[in-house]
């Protein structure tokens, strides 16, 4: 069972304080291809619905033998932050449910976060989770904070990472993408 320490949980709500001018960062997310909703009404390019985002946390490693990374890899869960919203509830019946087809995609943009700019705008970077699981789902608020966070954490099998650079005229750039595939969900 993946249980943070409450100290753990603050810790991740500070993600949502360093957003103080709107991250731009969310999350496009479906159970077995149906769509899960939220409260963010920004039109994108591929009509899908996004939950908004305040942080997120994910990373990986390879352990050393004699001084070189030659070791196994090891994955780190996705952790996601957001304020809770009209979602919360179906994400809690997915995580009680054991829901195991979720995919998820996390898009950050740089220029926009206008809700009533241009649909064509395309995200700088985007970390994709298929074949994923929420593990553990947490409501908390951080000390000082009216706001009420959920923190997700995802398992996953396959995980893929697009960059690109923004252009001079706020388009993006070539895309680089890095696509993982790991042996089993933890």
């Amino acid at each position: 069972m993946s249980l943070y320490s409450i100290d753990n949980l603050l810790q991740l709500t500070r993600l949502a304080h360093t957003n103080q001018m709107g991250a731009d960062l969310v999350m496009a997310m479906e159970n077995s291809g149906t769509p899960v909703t939220g409260d963010n009404v920004r039109r994108y390019p591929d009509g899908k619905p996004r939950l908004d985002m305040v942080g997120m946390s994910w990373g990986l490693a390879s352990a050393t033998i004699g001084g070189a990374a030659q070791g196994p890899r090891s994955y780190a869960p996705l952790t996601v932050v957001r304020q809770a919203d009209s979602a919360s509830a179906i994400l809690t019946q997915l995580t009680n449910t054991r829901a195991a087809n979720l995919r998820a995609t996390i898009s950050k943009y740089l220029a926009g976060g206008d809700a009533s700019v241009t649909a064509d705008t395309l995200p700088m970077f985007e970390l994709k989770i298929d074949e994923a699981q929420i593990t553990a789902q947490y409501f908390i608020t951080a000390p000082g904070d009216v706001m009420l966070y959920e923190i997700l954490v995802f398992s996953y099998r396959k995980i893929e990472i697009r960059t690109a650079p923004q252009q001079g005229t706020g388009s993006r750039g070539a895309t680089r993408e890095c696509q993982i595939i790991v042996a089993s969900m933890s």
